[in-house]
C-alpha cells in the first residue's frame, strides 16, 4: 500500500498546513487504493493518526510525571549532592549527613513531601517556615489527607523533620492509625522449610547463601558485602580473623566480622555501624568448602579483595565481576525462587529477613541448651544493646561466643523426610510410588520413614551393575563375580554382578542360603515392579479413556 511518494514531498513544501496537505494527500490516493482492493478510506487513515497522536502524547505526559517524582524536586530545592542554595534545606541535609549516614535514600525520602507542600502553597521552603502557624497547620492536613494512612504517616515523618530542624515545633500534625500486630501478617518457616529451600535451589552458590542466610542472620545489604580476606577495625584482636585467616588456621566454627568499613562499597551494610560478629554451623562447612573450589574453578586463585558472594551482571567483564557485589533484588529472587520450587505457600512474601527471623526464633528457643543469654542473643543479631549493658558487654570473649554457638541445633527434627527420601530413590533410578507400595505390603498402611529407608536400602542391595566387556576380558570378569547376560553382535561380552557382594566370612551353606535369599527378594522385586507398572500404565489408559468419552459426550451435547 503506498502512502506518501517523493513527489508529493517535492510539491508540498510549502507554507501549507500539515492538515491540508495530509487531505491532499489521501484524497490523491483514495483511487489508487481502491482499485488494489484493499477498501481504505480517507476517514480510517485520519483516525490511525490521531491514535498515534494521542498515543505519544499520553506517552510524554507519563514521561514528565515520572520526571518531576524523580529529579524535578531536587532542582526545585536547589540541591546539588549534600548542598542546597535554600538555608532551610541545608538544615535538613546536614541532620542527614550527620544523623543518618549520608543515605541518599532517607534524603529523598524527607525532601520530596517538602517539595509538594512549596508547590501546593507556591512558596519556597525559606518562605513556607516564616509563615504562621494557622497556615502551616491547614495546608499540611489538606496534603497528607490527600493520601493513604501508610503513605501520609512517611510524608508526615518528612515534614516533621524538615520543620524541627527548622525551630518550628509547634505545630499540629494529624495523627493516622496503624494497624494493630494481630492485623499485621508475618510470614514465619521452620527450619525444615528453610532445609527444603536449600535442598531445591538449583544451584550452589544459591545453596550455601540461603543456608548462610538462617545460619547466621545477616542481613541482605551485608552479607552482600563480606570479603574473603578484608576485616577493617580499630581493635587489634579482631584483624587477623578474615574467612580466609579462620579458614588457614582449621577453624571449625570460622567467624564473620561485621564492621563499619563494609559501608565503603555497600552503602546499607552494618546497620547504624553496630560492630558485631557471627560464626558459621558445622552444617555449612561443608558447603563452604565446595563454593570456594566452584569460586576457584570460575574466578582463577582466591584473593583477599573478592567478595564472598560476588555479581553475576552479564555487563560486567569477568575479570570485574568477582570484586563487584550482588545486587539487593538479586538475592530476594534466589529466596523466593528457592521457596517456590520447594512449595512452600505464601513463596512471593519470602525473603531475606524472613530467613532472619528464623535465626532469631532459633536462638530464642535454644537458650537453655545453649546457655546464651538475652545481650548475647542482641549482640549476635547486630542490635544496639541498652545504655548501661552497652557500656560493660566485653566483645573481645570470641572463644566464649564460639563455644556456645557450636551447641546450636539448626537440623530439622523430621530431616529425613519424605523430599529426602524421593531424592535417594531418584538417585538409584526407582520409582518412590513403588518404594511406598513395598513398604505399606509389609509394614501397613502408614509406614514411618525409617521402614521405608530401610526398604529403600534392601531395593539398592539387590540392584544389578552391568558392564559390556571385550572377548578378552571375559575371564578375568568371570572371576570376580560377574556373570554373562547375552553376548552382542560385534562380540563383545554384557556382564552382570550384584552391587553389594557377598563377604568372604562365614561358611559356604551361609553364603548358598544368602544367595537363594537374594535370588528370591531379586525377582519378586522384578515381579513387583512389573506389576506396578502395568497397574500405571492401565490406570492412565483408563484416564484417558473417560477423557475422551466425557469430551466426545458433550460435543454430542451442544
Amino acid at each position: 500500500m503506498k502512502i506518501f511518494n517523493k513527489t508529493d514531498c517535492q510539491t508540498y513544501t510549502g507554507n501549507d498546513s500539515y492538515r491540508s496537505r495530509w487531505k491532499h494527500h489521501t484524497s490523491k490516493h483514495t483511487h489508487t487504493n481502491t482499485s488494489k482492493g484493499m477498501g481504505t478510506k480517507p476517514s480510517q487513515n485520519l483516525v490511525l493518526f490521531r491514535i498515534t497522536q494521542v498515543g505519544i502524547w499520553f506517552c510524554f505526559l507519563i514521561l514528565g510525571v515520572i520526571g518531576d517524582k524523580s529529579d524535578a524536586f531536587l532542582t526545585f530545592l536547589k540541591v546539588q549532592g549534600w548542598k542546597s542554595d535554600y538555608p532551610s534545606v541545608q538544615r535538613l541535609l546536614t541532620y542527614v549527613e550527620k544523623c543518618r549516614d549520608r543515605n541518599e535514600r532517607t534524603r529523598d525520602n524527607l525532601l520530596y513531601p517538602v517539595y509538594r507542600l512549596c508547590k501546593l502553597t507556591k512558596l519556597n521552603p525559606d518562605q513556607l517556615i516564616l509563615r504562621d502557624n494557622s497556615f502551616l497547620n491547614e495546608n499540611i492536613r489538606n496534603y497528607l489527607f490527600k493520601h493513604e494512612p501508610q503513605t501520609a504517616d512517611a510524608y508526615k515523618t518528612g515534614l516533621k523533620r524538615f520543620f524541627c530542624e527548622n525551630h518550628r515545633q509547634d505545630l499540629d500534625y494529624p495523627n493516622f492509625p496503624k494497624p494493630s500486630r494481630d492485623e499485621i501478617p508475618r510470614y514465619s518457616i521452620t527450619l525444615e522449610d528453610a532445609w527444603k529451600m536449600v535442598y531445591h535451589a538449583g544451584s550452589l552458590k544459591a545453596a550455601f547463601l540461603i543456608l548462610m542466610l538462617f545460619i547466621t542472620g545477616i542481613r541482605n545489604s551485608t552479607i552482600r558485602a563480606i570479603k574473603l580476606g578484608v576485616v577493617i577495625t580499630k581493635n587489634p584482636t579482631f584483624k587477623n580473623l578474615s574467612l580466609m585467616d579462620e579458614l588457614s588456621r582449621g577453624e571449625k566454627n570460622p567467624i564473620i566480622i561485621i564492621y563499619k568499613g563494609m559501608r565503603d562499597w555497600v552503602p546499607r551494610a552494618c546497620k547504624c555501624k553496630i560492630f558485631y560478629y557471627v560464626f558459621l554451623h558445622d552444617c555449612a562447612m561443608e558447603y563452604l568448602l565446595c563454593y570456594l573450589d566452584y569460586l576457584k574453578r570460575k574466578y582463577g586463585p582466591l584473593e583477599r579483595n573478592m567478595f564472598l558472594f560476588p555479581s553475576e551482571s552479564r555487563q560486567l567483564p569477568h575479570n570485574k565481576k568477582c570484586t563487584t557485589p550482588m545486587s539487593d533484588s538479586n538475592i530476594n529472587e534466589i529466596v523466593r525462587k528457592a521457596a517456590r520450587n520447594a512449595g512452600l505457600k505464601n513463596w512471593e512474601k519470602i525473603n531475606a529477613s524472613t530467613l532472619r527471623d528464623l535465626y532469631y526464633d532459633t536462638l530464642k528457643n535454644q537458650w537453655k541448651r545453649t546457655s546464651m543469654s538475652v545481650e548475647d542473643r542482641e549482640f549476635s543479631m547486630g542490635h544496639r544493646l541498652q545504655k548501661p549493658v552497652e557500656n560493660y558487654f566485653n566483645i573481645e570473649k570470641i572463644n566464649e561466643m564460639r563455644e556456645k554457638f557450636q551447641l546450636l541445633n539448626f537440623t530439622s527434627i523430621n530431616q529425613q523426610s519424605n523430599d529426602y527420601l524421593e531424592m535417594l530413590a531418584r538417585h538409584h533410578g526407582i520409582h518412590y510410588d513403588f518404594i511406598l507400595q513395598c513398604a505399606k505390603e509389609r509394614y501397613g498402611e502408614k509406614p514411618t520413614e525409617a521402614e521405608i529407608e530401610k526398604v529403600i536400602n534392601e531395593i539398592i542391595e539387590n540392584q544389578k551393575e552391568y558392564r559390556i566387556i571385550a572377548q578378552d576380558e571375559v575371564e578375568d570378569y568371570l572371576n570376580n563375580g560377574y556373570k554373562i547376560e547375552t553376548w552382542t553382535p560385534v562380540h563383545k561380552a554384557v556382564m552382570s554382578r550384584s552391587t553389594m557382594p557377598l563377604t568372604d566370612q562365614g561358611s559356604s551353606k551361609e553364603k548358598s542360603e544368602s544367595t537363594q535369599i537374594n535370588k528370591l527378594t531379586r525377582e519378586q522385586l522384578k515381579e513387583k515392579y512389573k506389576q506396578w507398572v502395568t497397574k500405571r500404565k492401565e490406570k492412565k489408559e483408563m484416564k484417558r479413556r473417560s477423557g475422551q468419552q466425557d469430551i466426545s459426550g458433550y460435543f454430542n451435547n451442544t
